[in-house]
């Protein structure tokens, strides 16, 4: 069974995954974000669009983490950056 996918618009994603509207346009440029994949767009009157995100992908595409993790209120990003800092720089015997 496939699981279900969370789609949430370009607001939504921002908050949720703490990215600013450039932040976003950058990796849809980049393709950091694969268009229907990541990121849908959403065709409106006078070819005027919005941008639909799928949150697991860019997630985990944007942070390398699941988003449940993400998005647990105990996860600290701050500290889970440091040990992969330090866990790093060990394996490179520094």
């Amino acid at each position: 069974m496939k699981k279900q996918e969370l789609w949430e618009s370009t607001l939504n994603t921002m908050q949720i995954l703490k990215l600013s509207r450039a932040d976003l346009n950058a990796l849809r440029k980049h393709n950091v974000l694969k268009e229907n994949i990541d990121y849908k767009k959403i065709y409106k009157k006078n070819n005027i669009h919005t941008y639909k995100y799928n949150l697991e992908n860019s997630c985990h595409k944007i942070y390398a983490l699941p988003l449940k993790t993400f998005t647990d209120p105990n996860f600290d990003y701050s500290a889970h950056v440091s040990r992969q800092y330090e866990e790093a720089n060990a394996r490179r015997g520094k």
